[in-house]
């Protein structure tokens, strides 16, 4: 399971922005994506759409279930 941290922290390498950059795209400040990545902040499902689509980016959410061993 991927937490919201490493989704922002991973959409912001992929698109090799600092977190300023990505910030401004977004539409949000530095310390917001900083707070986001430390996960002292959760992002709400709307900001990582807007980060996403600032990076030309479409979020999709897949629910499957559990895998059995």
């Amino acid at each position: 399971m991927i937490n919201a941290m490493n989704i922002i922290r991973q959409l912001r390498r992929q698109a090799g922005a600092t977190q300023q950059e990505l910030a401004t795209l977004g539409g949000t400040s530095q310390s917001t994506i900083a707070a986001y990545e430390s996960g002292s902040k959760s992002p709400t499902m709307r900001t990582v759409e807007n980060l996403a689509r600032s990076q030309n980016l479409e979020l999709r959410i897949d629910f499957k279930p559990p895998m059995t061993r």
